[in-house]
């Protein structure tokens, strides 16, 4: 499994992985690869397999997150994708290992994401976060629920804001 790096340096030669892939979509896809080029300066990254499939992982410190939460010193997995005959290869396992060891290395409490109460459309599926080890912290009636991977015992645990409650 080999994987690369989008940077601010390659991403508008490379691939983003994105459910837009069709050449009608190009300008969707160039204006998606601007958005992400301005987040990695807020600290975004982007991890992708290293061939043409929907296989990445995008995260970025929880506090500069475009989401109704509050996860201080936690990273926000923005989205963790792995779809096709790619799905039950290791990929997603392999690619939320880069965000943890990411997240320690910068003296993270943890790692937080949104996930469906049911599965629903881009959301990822809250099965496999906990089989991760992730445990939910707090639900945003009637779809939404926010999990946690804590590693620090004393961090504050992470929670939606009050306005989406």
């Amino acid at each position: 499994m080999k994987y690369i790096e989008l940077t601010r340096d390659n991403i508008d030669d490379n691939h983003i992985c994105c459910a837009l892939g069709t050449k009608q979509y190009e300008d969707a896809v160039n204006e998606k690869k601007s958005w992400l080029k301005d987040r990695m300066i807020d600290g975004l990254v982007f991890y992708r397999l290293n061939e043409r499939a929907k296989v990445f992982i995008e995260y970025l410190p929880a506090e500069e997150a475009w989401v109704p939460v509050s996860a201080p010193h936690f990273m926000f997995i923005n989205c963790l994708w792995v779809s096709g005959k790619y799905k039950n290869n290791g990929h997603a396992k392999h690619l939320l290992e880069k965000c943890v060891s990411d997240a320690k290395s910068r003296g993270m409490d943890g790692i937080v994401h949104i996930v469906g109460k049911k599965k629903l459309p881009y959301l990822s599926d809250k099965h496999f976060f906990e089989h991760m080890g992730f445990a939910v912290q707090d639900e945003a009636e009637p779809y939404f629920q926010l999990m946690s991977l804590t590693w620090n015992e004393h961090a504050h645990p992470p929670v939606f804001k009050k306005q989406v409650k």
